[in-house]
């Protein structure tokens, strides 16, 4: 890790220490699947969001989660490990990593990318308490225009797992990523074939990752999985994978 990253790593450790219940080292929540099922409008869900901070963490436990959006953080393990397989990537280049990564309904990985590293990723995401990031974009998977943005060469996307069509989600991935992202997907294994069949085009296969969600009991954390179609740091694609 580069010195200067590393100092910056430290200092904004501070920030989530103060952020957390009681001091205590704080749990990254799991990862948001902020778009609506069961409320009547995006409106309300983003009305819902609405904190009595101005700079809400996903590592702290006064954040709550919002479940009607289906909402979930991902563990501090888990974003710390995609995070670092992405600077891995991209050899620590902030420019690189600004201009290249998408996070679609993944705000943990975005913060941890602007507070530890003082970098601005576009984050696509209907919960409006992560505006106080730069790079954050009020999107909701059913009425938003994904053409305005990208298109990105790597996009991390932890989608609803019902009440949005799966082509419709695959629709807006192949418009943020043009001809051939880098592609990861945390779904449910249950739903796997289903995943596969409507991301066909992006050659999805299971990975090795070990997926955690922070407020999911851990035993589990087993029924989710992580896909891609590329091989990075601590991410490794199954062989004989669709």
């Amino acid at each position: 890790m580069h010195a200067s990253l590393q100092l910056a790593r430290l200092k904004k450790m501070k920030y989530w220490s103060r952020s957390d219940k009681g001091g205590q080292s704080p749990k990254l929540s799991q990862e948001a699947h902020p778009f609506e099922s069961t409320l009547d409008s995006e409106s309300e869900c983003a009305a819902s969001s609405k904190s009595p901070s101005d700079r809400p963490s996903c590592f702290s436990l006064d954040t709550e989660e919002h479940r009607e959006c289906q909402q979930y953080f991902y563990s501090e393990n888990t974003a710390r490990r995609l995070v670092e397989a992405v600077l891995a990537f991209y050899e620590y280049d902030n420019s690189a990593i600004e201009s290249n990564v998408c996070c679609l309904c993944t705000p943990a990985i975005a913060e941890v990318l602007h507070v530890e590293y003082n970098m601005n990723v576009t984050l696509l995401d209907i919960d409006d308490r992560f505006a106080y990031m730069p790079g954050y974009h009020h999107f909701d998977m059913t009425t938003s225009d994904p053409s305005k943005f990208g298109p990105f060469n790597t996009i991390i996307f932890d989608p609803p797992y019902f009440g949005i069509d799966m082509d419709q989600m695959a629709r807006a991935v192949q418009s943020l990523g043009g001809s051939r992202p880098q592609l990861l997907v945390a779904f449910r294994r249950r739903e796997e074939q289903q995943l596969l069949r409507a991301f066909n085009a992006f050659n999805l296969r299971p990975t090795t990752f070990a997926l955690e969600y922070a407020r999911v009991k851990p035993a589990k954390w087993t029924n989710y999985g992580l896909y891609a179609n590329c091989d990075l740091i601590g991410i490794k694609r199954l062989k004989g994978g669709k």
